[in-house]
């Protein structure tokens, strides 16, 4: 009996550290779990449901609106279509001028730069605007996930604003969505 309850006790705890695996935080919440339980979370932050967008953009993909650190922001979560398991976050920050953008730019830099110190990160340039890419670690071994920032713009150029892009990408959720993307070929 004594060793019938050891090994139920084994296969307990190895089931309950396969199910605490890491994910990347987005605003705080980790990149995993549905679609509808990611939007009751994001709702509790205060953003907002864009259903007219949402309803123009591929499946698999939602629009939600809100603040975001302290900026008006349009947010994208990304979802597997079978699995509906969130997957990655991208931020969109509207900025008047190419000078509120780099403003905005260096200060997520700094901050992000800040938070994640122990990321690998490379800074680079992207349309003559610089662009940061950075892997975060897990805990113990391997890489949780990747964050990206970088511009757009407008297709006409009589338009002077410019996008800053934050995007947040659990590594192994995207792996998953890639393998079911995959198997549909």
């Amino acid at each position: 009996m004594r060793k019938l309850f050891l090994l139920f006790l084994f296969v307990y705890s190895c089931a309950f550290v396969h199910a605490q695996q890491e994910h990347l935080k987005f605003m705080g919440i980790p990149l995993n779990g549905t679609i509808t339980q990611f939007q009751a979370k994001l709702k509790n932050k205060g953003l907002s449901y864009d259903m007219k967008t949402s309803k123009g953009l591929s499946g698999g993909l939602r629009a939600f609106t809100g603040v975001f650190s302290g900026e008006r922001a349009d947010v994208y979560i990304y979802y597997d279509v079978k699995s509906k398991i969130v997957y990655r976050a991208k931020v969109v920050i509207t900025c008047l001028d190419e000078e509120k953008w780099n403003y905005k730019f260096n200060d997520f830099n700094r901050k992000l730069l800040s938070k994640y110190d122990r990321a690998i990160s490379e800074n680079g340039e992207k349309n003559e605007l610089p662009t940061l890419s950075m892997l975060i670690p897990k805990t113990r071994r391997g890489i949780l996930g990747g964050i990206d920032m970088y511009a757009s713009k407008p297709e006409f150029d009589y338009i002077k604003e410019v996008y800053l892009h934050i995007d947040y990408i659990d590594y192994a959720n995207d792996k998953s969505h890639e393998n079911n993307s995959i198997d549909d070929l």
